[in-house]
C-alpha cells in the first residue's frame, strides 16, 4: 500500500492450473469507514473491491478469499483507506547524552524489529582527531567519517521493543561548553521486513490443484512493494 495515496493492490501469478485457491487474511482485518484509531492491532481499510475469479462466500465470516484463477496475472483485491494509523509505522526514540565535554552516550529504542540499521550521528566540527567507543553487543560496528562530519553506528539486528545503547568519546581539539551546542542531527536508516504500511498480511494459502497427486514445486510470498504470490 502506498502510504501517501493509501491505495493497496494484491496481485497473483499463477503458472500452474488449479481447481481453488484459499487465501485467508488478517482475522482482524474490518472494512468500511469505522472509528479506529490509535494503537489498536485492528487493521481496516474504507474500501475493498475484488476481481470478479474472487469468491467471498468466506470472507465476511472468516477474512477467507476463494479464488478460481486461470493461467496468468490477475489483480484479485484493490483496498483504498484514508489514512494510515498510527500503529502501521515505526515508533522509535534516540535520545543524546553528553557525559563529559568529549563524551557522547546515545541511547535508542524502537517498537518494530527492523534489519539492518544505521544510525548517523552528526559531529559539527572540522578536525576530529580520533573516537573511541563501548557498544551495546558485539556484533554492532562504529566509525568515525570525517568527510560526512559523522558517526556511523551499525546494528545489524534491532529486535522490536529492545533499548540499544552506545558511547562515543571524540577527541576534537579545541572543544568548549559553548561546542556542545553545535551538534547536529541525527539521521536514521533501516528496513522493516515483512511489513506492511496497511498491516495487511496473509495468514495462510491453501492450493486444490486439478488433479490429484501433483506436487506443488514451489511458492513464494514477498510483502514489499508490488508484493505477489507466485506459484
Amino acid at each position: 500500500m502506498d502510504d501517501k495515496t493509501g491505495q493497496g493492490t494484491f496481485r497473483l501469478s499463477v503458472w500452474n492450473t488449479f481447481n481453488k485457491m484459499r487465501i485467508g487474511l488478517n482475522e482482524e482485518l474490518n472494512t468500511g469507514k469505522s472509528q479506529l484509531k490509535g494503537y489498536s492491532s485492528d487493521v481496516r481499510v474504507d474500501e475493498c473491491r475484488f476481481h470478479q475469479a474472487v469468491k467471498l462466500e468466506e470472507f465476511d465470516t472468516f477474512r477467507i478469499l476463494n479464488v478460481c484463477p486461470s493461467q496468468g496475472e490477475v489483480n484479485c483485491c484493490h483496498t483504498h483507506r484514508n489514512a494510515i494509523s498510527n500503529n502501521s509505522c515505526m515508533d522509535s526514540l534516540c535520545c543524546c547524552f553528553f557525559l563529559q565535554q568529549t563524551v557522547m552516550q546515545y541511547q535508542l529504542c524502537d517498537e518494530l524489529p527492523c534489519a539492518p540499521f544505521q544510525l548517523f550521528p552528526s559531529v559539527q566540527k572540522d578536525y576530529v582527531n580520533s573516537m573511541s567507543q563501548e557498544l551495546s553487543s558485539p556484533d554492532q560496528t562504529a566509525e568515525l567519517q570525517p568527510k560526512s562530519k559523522a558517526l556511523l553506528w551499525e546494528i545489524p539486528r534491532f529486535p522490536g521493543g529492545a533499548q540499544l545503547s552506545a558511547l562515543f568519546k571524540v577527541d576534537v581539539p579545541g572543544l568548549s561548553s559553548a561546542s556542545l551546542l553545535e551538534v547536529g542531527p541525527v539521521s536514521m536508516s533501516f528496513e522493516l521486513p515483512k511489513q506492511t504500511c496497511s498491516g495487511l498480511q496473509i495468514r495462510f494459502l491453501q492450493l486444490s490443484p486439478t488433479q490429484t497427486g501433483l506436487s506443488q514445486h514451489w511458492v513464494q510470498y514477498v510483502t514489499h512493494s508490488d508484493s505477489y504470490i507466485r506459484i
